[in-house]
């Protein structure tokens, strides 16, 4: 699962509004022009993926990637598999 976010200037409102307790997409896209990977925690997009359960995985240009943790469940069966 993917959602994408880039509404220009729009993107934490309209990250906000979504309801992660009934929606839970593997992976986040979102433009966060404010972002710094020296300063994360100065960004209100990356503090709030976080109080969500996300991780960021990557930031590239403008656009941040945050995931959802793989349970140990998840972990194993996916060590099987590639094995």
């Amino acid at each position: 699962d993917l959602l994408s976010i880039d509404v220009e200037f729009f993107d934490e409102v309209i990250l906000r509004s979504f309801d992660f307790t009934e929606f839970r997409p593997r992976v986040v896209l979102v433009e966060d022009l404010g972002f710094s990977l020296h300063q994360p925690h100065k960004s209100g997009i990356f503090n709030f993926m976080q109080q969500q359960g996300y991780l960021l995985e990557s930031h590239c240009l403008h656009t941040s990637v945050y995931i959802v943790p793989l349970t140990p469940t998840e972990k194993e069966r996916h060590r099987l598999a590639t094995a």
